[in-house]
C-alpha cells in the first residue's frame, strides 16, 4: 500500500478546509432563510408542529428529571464525521444508503459515532481519496462492498 507523499497529504488538508469554510460560510448566509422555512412550515403543517412540540416536551421531561439518554461513547455527530472527512452530508447519507455502515445510534433525532464507528467510516474516505473516485463504477462498488462487509463485521467493537 503505498503512503501519499506530504504534499498530497497538506493538499488534502487544504482541500478538506476549504469545503469545510464553504459549508459553514453558506449556512451563515442562509441561516436566516431556513429558519423562516422552517417557521412557516411550522404554521402551516400540523403533523410538522406536532412532532416539535411532542420532541419540546420530551425534552423538557428528560432534562428536568436529569436524564440524558446519550452514552458518553457517542461523541460524534453526522456532521462531524462529515467535516472531519471534507465530504458533505449527503455523500455521508449516501453511504448510509448503500449499506456501506450499520445504522450509527439515535439520540435526540441525531445519529451519533463512537471514535471506533468513526475510524471504520475512514477507510471508506481513504480509499475513495486514494483512487479519486467521484463516481461509483463496478470496480469500486466490489472494493467499497468489501470494506462495507469489513465494516459491519467490526462495527459494535
Amino acid at each position: 500500500m503505498v503512503s501519499p507523499s506530504l504534499d498530497e497529504n497538506s493538499d488534502i488538508a487544504k482541500y478538506k478546509q476549504s469545503r469545510s469554510d464553504y459549508y459553514k460560510e453558506w449556512y451563515q448566509k442562509n441561516k436566516e432563510r431556513l429558519s423562516e422555512k422552517r417557521k412557516a412550515r411550522y404554521e402551516t403543517d400540523p403533523a410538522f408542529r406536532q412532532a416539535v412540540l411532542e420532541r419540546s416536551a420530551n425534552f423538557k421531561k428528560m432534562k428536568a428529571a436529569g436524564i440524558d439518554v446519550k452514552p458518553d461513547v457517542y461523541k460524534y455527530s453526522f456532521s462531524d464525521v462529515a467535516e472531519e472527512f471534507g465530504i458533505t452530508l449527503s455523500m455521508l447519507r449516501n453511504w448510509y444508503k448503500n449499506g456501506y455502515f450499520p445504522t450509527p445510534a439515535k439520540y435526540r433525532g441525531q445519529l451519533w459515532f463512537t471514535e471506533h464507528q468513526k475510524e471504520l467510516l475512514g477507510q471508506i474516505n481513504n480509499y475513495l481519496v486514494k483512487y479519486q473516485v467521484n463516481r461509483v463504477s463496478n470496480v469500486h462498488r466490489s472494493a467499497l462492498q468489501s470494506i462495507a462487509a469489513l465494516i459491519h463485521a467490526l462495527w459494535e467493537e
